[in-house]
């Protein structure tokens, strides 16, 4: 039971730390087409935390709703490491 609340506990912090697509775009310094591209191929994963429904084919431009968590990103760029 104890080990349960610490897991929802750590869940919870993780999801309220999560990131702006904005400001993943522009940690990486890349376009927002690459953005999409990043996204749309599963290698960043993201969660929509808006009402909206958003497939990733067909991602709006703006990304507004959809964010990434840190580790994800950290994840993300240790894998394009060269």
């Amino acid at each position: 039971m104890i080990v349960d609340r610490q897991r929802e506990r750590r869940a919870r912090a993780e999801l309220q730390e999560l990131m702006p697509l904005i400001e993943v775009r522009k940690l990486l310094n890349i376009s927002w087409y690459r953005m999409m591209d990043i996204v749309r191929s599963g290698a960043l994963p993201v969660y929509n935390v808006s009402a909206e429904r958003v497939s990733l084919e067909d991602l709006p431009d703006d990304f507004r709703g959809l964010r990434a968590l840190p580790t994800d990103v950290k994840t993300y760029i240790q894998s394009i490491r060269l």
